[in-house]
Formats: C-alpha cells, sequence, structure tokens
C-alpha cells in the first residue's frame, strides 16, 4: 500500500489521509481529505507523521523567509504614539533567520502631504524661508503642509499656497509623488505646479514663522549647486519640474 497523503497517477491524494499544512513553522490540521498542498509557487506533499518537500523546505528557502515576514509574531502593532501630524506604531516580527532575536520595527504613519511650486506670470518662483524647530534652522522651501483627513491633495496644494504664500492658483496640475522617508515612514508627498497666480491675504497658521522669497530659476538652481537648498521636498519638487519642463 502506498502511505498516507501519497499522490496518485492523476495527481490526487489517496483518500483517508490525514494531513497537516505548515505555517511559518506551525502545523494545523487541514482535514482528512488532503494530502497536497500548495506554499507559494511550492507543492509539498503531507500527511500526519511526514512532510516530503519537493523543493526546499528548509528554514533558509525563500519560502520560509517569506513566511516569517509575512505576518507579526506578536499579532496587530501597538501605537506608542499619538500626535497632532502622525502616530508611531511598533510591530514585532519573527526573527528572520533560526536563532535570532526578533525584529522590531517603528513606523510612522502619516496623512501625507503636498508641495507646491509656483511659477509667477514673469517665470519667477515663489518659496518661502521657513522656521524649522526640528533642525534649528530657517530654511529655503517650496510651500507645503500636510493633509486633512479626506482632504483631496489638489485642494490642499491650493490651500496651503494661499496660506502660505498669498498667491491663489489660476492653473495647478499634479508633477507626481514620492515618499518622504520610507525607512521609518509612510509620508507620501504630492507634487505641484500652479501658475496663473494672482495675490490673496496671507493666512499662517499660528506657530508658523516663514517669510515669503522669489527667486528666478537661475537663483534658485545656483543655490542648490551651493548646497544651500538643504530641504529634501524641495529638491524633489524641483527636480520633476525641470523633468517636465524640459520635455
Amino acid at each position: 500500500d502506498e502511505p498516507h497523503g501519497r499522490i496518485g497517477a492523476r495527481g490526487r491524494p489517496r483518500r483517508g489521509a490525514r494531513c497537516i499544512r505548515g505555517i511559518g513553522g506551525r502545523r494545523e490540521p487541514l482535514g482528512p481529505r488532503c494530502g497536497a498542498v500548495r506554499f507559494g509557487r511550492h507543492l509539498r506533499i503531507i500527511d500526519a507523521v511526514t512532510i516530503r518537500p519537493q523543493v526546499d523546505a528548509s528554514p533558509d528557502s525563500d519560502a520560509a523567509r517569506t513566511a516569517r515576514h509575512a505576518a507579526p509574531a506578536g499579532g496587530a502593532p501597538e501605537t506608542t504614539h499619538i500626535g497632532r501630524v502622525f502616530r508611531v506604531e511598533r510591530h514585532h516580527l519573527e526573527a528572520p533567520t533560526p536563532g535570532a532575536a526578533p525584529l522590531v520595527k517603528d513606523v510612522v504613519r502619516h496623512p501625507g502631504a503636498v508641495t507646491v511650486v509656483a511659477v509667477r506670470d514673469d517665470g519667477q518662483l515663489v518659496l518661502v524661508r521657513n522656521q524649522r524647530f526640528a533642525v534649528a534652522a530657517r530654511l529655503l522651501e517650496f510651500c507645503a503642509g500636510k493633509l486633512e483627513p479626506g482632504e483631496d491633495p489638489t485642494d490642499a496644494a491650493r490651500r496651503e499656497l494661499e496660506e502660505e504664500t498669498g498667491h491663489a492658483a489660476g492653473r495647478i496640475e499634479p508633477l507626481g509623488t514620492f515618499y518622504t522617508s520610507p525607512g521609518f515612514t509612510d509620508e507620501k508627498m504630492h507634487v505641484f505646479l500652479a501658475t496663473a497666480l494672482t495675490p490673496v491675504p496671507q493666512r499662517l497658521e499660528p506657530g508658523e514663522d516663514l517669510e515669503v522669497a522669489v527667486l528666478s530659476p537661475d537663483e534658485l538652481r545656483t543655490l542648490i549647486s551651493r548646497g544651500e537648498v538643504a530641504d529634501g521636498k524641495t529638491l524633489g519638487a524641483y527636480l520633476l519640474w525641470q523633468l517636465r519642463t524640459s520635455v
């Protein structure tokens, strides 16, 4: 007789086989009529006593590593901080290799943000010099701000342009998106080009300390080349704008 779980000539398990499934190093019953299960792209022949891998099923295989990282070791993440703008989650993951310590990943969950390349009719660029508390410096930046709950990025771009620079956009179009620092946060920056500008009252929020700066494209390029523009989103937005204008 064939052992329990053996696949027959037509690729079907023998009746009466008592089978288990291995997931992330654990084993759980599947039922009495199962003798073969698919694990990723691999097929395993399984019974109640032995597991006969058709391919590499070692702890260091690609499939095993994928399974370990797919599910947190401790279930749902814990929230370690909730602030006005973002929250911080702590994720506990299984060790990447046998015998290694479990992994802990802290992730900043951010609602997303916008930044605006504002170009006047005379070709001058409208930026701001923003006092940034975290780095204790006044940085030259394109105007920017976070998304409000449920806010469309285009609407947010129009709002931030008016609030920070005192200009309304007659025309606004997307230039692209990018993650600001995906090593620890999911913040996505939406970049827009604003043209046909008209003056409106500036509406700064409490605590904002910035001043409007108007530069020519050549002046901004020179400052960037000298390393005098240290704001990452401004550098990324400038690149996207230059790629658009060079087409």
